[in-house]
Order: structure tokens, then C-alpha cells, then sequence
């Protein structure tokens, strides 16, 4: 799981500039809120797994995050022009 969570980490962040800085050509700043944006909602879905998880047993949660997945449009498909 840890070892998950490192590969997505380093691929939003690879990703993140280059689609920032190469596809939307923005600056430095917007590349700043666009990773603060990524940081605060790492951190809201941390604090509310931790809450979560102590409920629920593992399979269930799985089949949740799977679901949940499938709601969020990757970012490449939302207008962000």
C-alpha cells in the first residue's frame, strides 16, 4: 500500500508539471496552487480514510474506493482552459 501511494505521488507530481507548465502554459505560481490544491486534498481523504477505515471492514472499503474512483473524471477530460 505504501509503495502505491509513493508511485502516485511521484506521477502527480511528473505529471502535474509538465501538464501545468506544457499543456496549459501557466507559471510557476499556478503550478504552486495546482500542488497545494493536490496537498489539501490528500489530506482531507487521509484524515477521512483514518475515520472510515476504523468502521468498516478492508474488503468493504475497497469496493467503495473503486466506485469512488469511477466518479472522478481523470483531469485531462475536464476544460481546464
Amino acid at each position: 500500500m505504501q509503495l502505491l501511494a509513493s508511485i502516485a505521488g511521484a506521477q502527480i507530481l511528473v505529471n502535474t508539471v509538465s501538464y501545468v507548465k506544457g499543456t496549459l502554459k501557466l507559471g510557476d505560481v499556478e503550478y504552486g496552487w495546482v500542488m497545494a490544491a493536490f496537498g489539501i486534498g490528500a489530506t482531507l481523504s487521509a484524515v477521512a480514510f483514518g475515520a472510515i477505515s476504523q468502521r468498516f471492514r478492508q474488503d468493504n472499503l475497497c469496493a467503495v474506493r473503486c466506485d469512488f474512483d469511477n466518479l472522478i473524471p481523470p483531469a485531462s477530460k475536464l476544460c481546464l482552459c
